[in-house]
């Protein structure tokens, strides 16, 4: 009987309608008309995740270890796995130790970085070597870059230029900014530069304001300055930090800071993944 309702129409309609059911399931957001920018929850690192209505998909960082990956794939499904643009603000293992996990599942078809040397680090000497072996289209990051994909517009605010290849005492201060738009949301990501960077940002004649802004260095006092606060002057500030970090982060004064702001905090240390849709 069993073996009969198989063979007949039915039974492989209904094998097929659950198939299809199964992989419409896991590319449900692949397949909506909806923006997307998520913070994800990879403990004490910075990975963010872009997803365009066209399908164009970034990726800025890749946290410090598997969770990374961990989250990519519950977030966009198994089957999806390109990576149309990887973005790299900085060598430190919190926003790059997870990466090399992105290039064994994903094809990376470009990658932005600020190509700042990095001897030290054999995760990062690691990392540079698994881009050349996948191909991916390296595109050094200087202020005044702009990537377009479909609705989606990146503009790199910094570094000015002259990083690539340089050898430098700290990473943080070399960090990629990044300010996003897509219609009439907007948004920075400052990677870990520090209050001094965030300086020479606020003299210059770049445009900061945005909607949403990451707090730079996971919330670090030594970031998101009161005039940086002012210049972008944001809806809402997203903190990626993990639960019970050693570091303090996010520190007392930069949530004071923000709410002197009236912006809306969000943290992933509090929340998990922090899913923004528009």
């Amino acid at each position: 009987m069993k073996n009969a309702w198989l063979k007949s129409g039915w039974g492989i309609w209904a094998i097929l309608c659950v198939i299809g059911t199964v992989l419409v399931t896991s590319h449900w957001h692949v397949l909506s008309d909806q923006f997307r920018l998520i913070f994800l929850d990879v403990g004490q690192g910075d990975a963010v995740l872009i997803e365009t209505p066209e399908n164009h998909t970034v990726l800025v960082d890749g946290g410090r270890d598997e969770r990374a990956l961990q989250q990519l794939l519950e977030t966009r499904g198994y089957f999806a796995r390109t990576i149309d643009l990887l973005v790299i603000t900085h060598p430190d293992a919190d926003h790059i130790g997870g990466l090399s996990d992105i290039f064994r599942a994903y094809n990376v078809r470009s990658v932005l970085m600020a190509g700042t040397k990095a001897p030290e680090s054999e995760t990062y000497q690691h990392l540079l070597r698994r881009i050349t072996k996948e191909g991916s289209t390296v595109i050094p990051a200087r202020a005044e870059e702009t990537v377009e994909m479909g609705t989606l517009t990146l503009d790199v605010l910094y570094p000015s230029g002259g990083t690539w290849g340089k050898d430098v005492d700290r990473q943080n201060p070399h960090s990629v900014v990044l300010r996003g738009t897509f219609q009439e949301t907007s948004f920075v990501l400052p990677g870990d530069i520090t209050a001094a960077e965030e300086r020479k940002l606020v003299r210059s004649d770049t445009t900061l304001e945005a909607d949403i802004l990451k707090a730079a260095h996971h919330g670090s006092d030594s970031s998101t300055s009161t005039a940086f606060l002012k210049a972008v002057d944001p809806e809402m500030v997203v903190i990626s930090a993990g639960q019970n970090n050693r570091y303090g982060h996010p520190a007392e004064e930069v949530l004071q800071r923000i709410q002197r702001q009236d912006a809306t905090i969000r943290s992933t240390k509090q929340e998990g993944n922090i899913d923004i849709v528009r």
